[in-house]
Order: structure tokens, then C-alpha cells, then sequence
């Protein structure tokens, strides 16, 4: 079984990356606002930037909900089961979502390599960088998902 350690780091670094993307976001918000009152011209990649940033920010947000089990359900069907058949019920639908997660996370891989040659329009950097983001949320999620299938007692 996995180290509870290993996803305890992650989980910190999750919720670091997300912490930082959004103040990141902010700041380039600010930088937007600021400059498009009280100078001539804004400079145009703090849009982009922003828009990077929010990307990030679910990147990083999205394992963390799959490990508090805050993604949206629906329990019309979870009502109507004894605890033994919710768990049961709960780990055929990880065991899938893992299943999925992990070819996604191929192919988000394929995608950031066909990123990493093409440039971003204002900032000039390499699309990898943005693409990667789209391969870490699937990883991630990919990860917690793992962590809880293989959790015993997990809460449903």
C-alpha cells in the first residue's frame, strides 16, 4: 500500500500550488486594474497571465477534492443501499475513475508535448507550461483517487 505520507505531501503541495495560483491571479488582476486607470495602456499579458493562473488553480485544486470527497454526487441511488453496498458501490465508481484518470493522464501527456514547441501569444513562452497544468490536474486526481480506492474504511 501507498506511504499516507506521500499523499499527505502531495495534498500540501496541491493546495500550496492552488494557494499560489490564485494569489498569482490576483496580482496580475491588479496589475491589469492599476494600469488601465491610472496609466496610459495596460500591458497586454496580464490577461493571459490571469487566465494561466486560473488554469493552475484548478490544476491543483482538482486531487485535493477527489481525496475530501467535495466533488458533487448524486444519492438517489446511495439511499437506497446498505452501508456494505454504498462502499462497494463507491469503489466500483473509483476503481473506474482511476481507470479513466490514467488515460488521461497519457494522453494530457501526448498533449503537452505537442505544446511544447508553440508559443504563447503575449507572453512568449512555451505552451507546454500551460498545457502541463491539464496534465497535473488529471495526475493528481489520478493519485487521490489511488489513495482513496486503497483507504480502507473510507467515508462514502
Amino acid at each position: 500500500m501507498m506511504n499516507k505520507k506521500l499523499f499527505d505531501v502531495l495534498y500540501k503541495i496541491s493546495g500550496a500550488g492552488a494557494v499560489l495560483s490564485i494569489l498569482g491571479m490576483i496580482a496580475a488582476v491588479f496589475v491589469q486594474v492599476f494600469a488601465r486607470f491610472l496609466l496610459d495602456s495596460s500591458p497586454g499579458w496580464t490577461e493571459e497571465m490571469a487566465r494561466i493562473f486560473f488554469i493552475y488553480a484548478v490544476a491543483f485544486g482538482a486531487g485535493p477534492a477527489v481525496r475530501n470527497n467535495d466533488y458533487v454526487r448524486l444519492e438517489l441511488i446511495e439511499r437506497y443501499l446498505s452501508e456494505k453496498g454504498k462502499r462497494s458501490l463507491q469503489s466500483v465508481i473509483l476503481l473506474v475513475s482511476g481507470l479513466f484518470f490514467l488515460a488521461l493522464v497519457y494522453y494530457a501527456w501526448q498533449f503537452v508535448l505537442i505544446g511544447l514547441p508553440e508559443k504563447s501569444p503575449s507572453l512568449e513562452t512555451s505552451m507546454g507550461l500551460v498545457f502541463i497544468s491539464i496534465f497535473m490536474a488529471f495526475l493528481f486526481i489520478l493519485l487521490f483517487t489511488v489513495e482513496r480506492l486503497l483507504k480502507p474504511n473510507r467515508p462514502t
